[in-house]
């Protein structure tokens, strides 16, 4: 009698073990079934949907408008002294900077300060930084100096065309004096122009190959009144606003016809980050 009941409670837990087996398997099989229903039925984002959905500001922050700003002179050059010994460098520099600053703002703009700081750059080296950066403009930005001392008013110069001598294709220079008249137009509102049109001179910076260029006088640093402005820090500002919305409005007729590299660009954008 104790031996049959022995093997009946033996019978039992072999029983209840073997059910407790085949539902842990049950139950592991439908995990991994699971998981392979999810990861099938699983929709990626179409790249197609992804383009479609980015805004125009995003898309041109990809392809940004990349603007050399060249602070003339620096270092041991001081450029022109005003009677009230304002230095040339240093007030040009900080309307570079002002500029810098809007452009950098404009999602759809790349700044490239030329000179960072007080330091001397040559000529060809200057046109050679903006080549390297991948440049849509150059912008060359000087004040003025001459022996009467009361000559005043702002003046944009683009390269008066020579022949012989190397440089910009006719492409280029159609489109440095495109973009250097919508500037001339914006500064005529900020303060009197010396020039009502745009001037044309050989200056060096203004031959740099494959990228339009321009030379602005931001006014005569040896007038007394042009002095007194031109170190004031909101007249700066003003000008630099002037020359910004200038490259702007250029910026919106060139993009179209653009062939630079992305590749480039987003170079650029990545050294920023």
């Amino acid at each position: 009698m104790l031996k049959n009941t022995i093997l009946a409670c033996l019978a039992a837990v072999l029983f209840l073990c073997s059910v407790e087996a085949m539902a842990q398997s049950h139950s592991h099989h439908s995990h991994h079934f699971t998981h392979r229903t999810s990861t099938k039925h699983e929709r990626k984002p179409s790249p197609a949907r992804h383009v479609v959905n980015q805004s125009k500001t995003e898309l041109a922050s990809r392809h940004p408008f990349v603007v050399a700003i060249d602070a003339g002179h620096g270092g041991k050059d001081v450029g022109a002294i005003g009677p009230h010994g304002t230095y040339e460098k240093q007030v040009v520099y900080s309307i570079s900077r002002q500029l810098e600053r809007m452009i950098d703002k404009d999602s759809t703009m790349l700044p490239v300060m030329v000179r960072k700081g007080d330091r001397f750059i040559g000529l060809g080296q200057r046109s050679a930084i903006a080549r390297q950066a991948g440049a849509d403009l150059f912008v060359s930005l000087h004040a003025d100096a001459f022996h009467d001392d009361d000559v005043q008013g702002s003046s944009v110069y683009t390269l008066l065309n020579h022949k012989g001598r190397s440089g910009p294709n006719a492409s280029t220079r159609k489109a440095s004096n495109r973009a250097a008249a919508k500037i001339l137009g914006e500064l005529r509102s900020q303060q009197p122009l010396h020039c009502p049109h745009v001037k044309r001179a050989r200056y060096a910076v203004l031959r740099t190959p494959g990228v339009p260029s321009m030379l602005i006088e931001t006014g005569f640093i040896t007038n007394p009144l042009d002095e007194k402005k031109l170190a004031n820090p909101t007249h700066q500002q003003k000008i630099a606003r002037s020359i910004y919305h200038g490259i702007q409005a250029y910026a919106r007729t060139a993009r179209p016809k653009l062939a630079k590299s992305a590749r480039t660009r987003n170079m650029m954008v990545a050294s920023r980050q």
